[in-house]
């Protein structure tokens, strides 16, 4: 008998999936929160230089969630499907499009001083930032490795062992913050290169415990070495190269229209930045947050459509929209308890900063709101139904087409300052929550794969 959905079972067979998920993402993304909190004591430039070098590596952080996304779109089906062989073998192509991927991003962040000259003008700011990038750029492979490997086990439910691990990474990002950006013992004050060093040390720890746990306990869904050579051949990738591609395009096309934000606040002063980076920084891990909850709908769509049950993929898409609502409303309020009182913690920000914050609060309220509504129905509905390329036309069009522009035309037309970027940022998710919810409702998105 196929399984049906009401919001309360949508409700019940999601939050077992999107809680944990929700928390490991969230752990993930608040390791560049610790760097900017403790480096916030330091000076706002160190702030400014975490943001900014923050917004470059989300650019290699979305291509790797693009490949793991693709990994877990195809995963859940496979599994809906009961096809463990399939899975093996997506196994394989994983790992060796990890490496591929991996490499490239490696060696794009090794040579960061023209991308971090975009985002701003001041030579300080550039020399840090750059310096940032350059030692976190090793970190790339094992970035790329955890999150293709937990999305993988994710997509068979296997969710809380990952939570453990991802908790003993964000401890050790936070023990190795504080012995090395402001010393301990014989180890001297590093600032914010002593982050950078803290941030790749704890990514590799965390890599080197999924595998060993996925290794010991759901060893068979690990590809042996034969696998991953014969994954070389073009029909083997063919599958998840089909839904890797668009993603991974739609990422990068994101992630740079992002930082284009970025790099117009700080074109427009370094104190702007410091201000824009910590709403950024807020803004990244409510996302992850809400990235969790997408998922956990992401895999319950992806098993009902290997298990080709359409109806109750119709269902969940329409209840993920309330609970998708439910969600952002609770971040939002979240942000609206917290930031008033981080002034205890952003020592190096004065009067004029916070000043800045309060105006920015209200739109970020509404900005969290429709984030989660777009990030619930983009992710864990449209893409996780294979609708990869309407996705892509989507956020290219709103972005480049609408945000950015807009964005240009308050800052270098009108002379406006960070308030109007973050308009022309609620514009944009405006526009993609309508088409996206649109889309949904005329039924046009779903794509069979397994």
């Amino acid at each position: 008998m196929k399984n049906t959905y009401t919001l309360r079972t949508t409700l019940i067979k999601s939050l077992p999936i999107a809680i944990p998920v929700a928390l490991q993402t969230l752990l993930v993304a608040s390791r560049q929160l610790v760097d900017v909190t403790m480096l916030a004591q330091l000076s706002p430039q160190d702030v400014a230089a975490a943001g900014l070098a923050a917004r470059i590596f989300n650019i290699a952080t979305i291509v790797s969630i693009g490949l793991a996304t693709a990994v877990g779109i195809l995963g859940a089906q496979y599994f809906g499907a009961s096809n463990k062989d399939k899975l093996r073998q997506l196994s394989g192509s994983s790992a060796l499009l990890t490496v591929l991927i991996s490499f490239v991003l490696t060696l794009a962040l090794s040579f960061p001083r023209l991308i971090v000259q975009l985002g701003s003008s001041d030579p300080q700011l550039i020399a840090a930032t750059s310096e940032y990038l350059q030692i976190v750029a090793i970190s790339s492979l094992a970035m790329t490795t955890t999150l293709c490997v937990s999305t993988l086990l994710r997509s068979i439910h296997v969710i809380t062992p990952i939570l453990f691990i991802a908790a003993i990474g964000f401890a050790t990002n936070i023990i190795l913050n504080k012995i090395l950006i402001f010393g301990f013992a014989s180890f001297p004050a590093m600032g914010l290169k002593g982050a950078a060093i803290a941030t790749t040390l704890s990514t590799f720890v965390e890599m080197l415990l999924v595998l060993a746990y996925t290794h010991k306990r759901h060893g068979w869904i690990l590809a042996t070495w034969s696998m991953i050579k014969s994954s070389c051949q073009l029909s083997t990738l063919a599958p998840i190269g089909k839904l890797a591609l668009p993603i991974v395009i739609n990422s990068v096309v994101f992630s740079a229209g992002v930082f284009g934000y970025h790099a117009m606040v700080g074109k427009i002063s370094t104190d702007d930045l410091a201000v824009f980076s910590l709403v950024s920084t807020i803004e990244m891990t409510a996302n992850f947050v809400i990235m969790g909850f997408a998922m956990g709908i992401a895999v319950l769509i992806g098993n009902a459509i290997g298990n080709k049950n359409a109806e109750a993929v119709r269902q969940l898409s329409r209840y993920s929209t309330y609970i998708a609502f439910g969600v952002g409303v609770m971040t939002a309020l979240v942000v609206v308890i917290g930031l008033p009182h981080s002034q205890s913690v952003f020592t190096s920000f004065n009067a004029q900063h916070f000043e800045r914050l309060n105006q920015i609060l209200p739109l970020l309220v509404f900005f969290l709101i429709l984030k989660a509504l777009t990030i619930t129905l983009i992710c864990g509905v449209l893409r996780a139904a294979g609708d990869v390329n309407y996705c892509l036309k989507q956020d290219t069009w709103c972005l480049w087409g609408v945000g950015l522009p807009l964005a240009f035309f308050f800052t270098f037309v009108l002379g406006l300052g960070v308030y109007w970027v973050l308009v022309a940022m609620l514009i944009e998710e405006i526009l993609k929550t309508l088409f996206s919810y649109l889309r949904i409702q005329r039924g046009r998105y779903l794509v069979e794969l397994a």
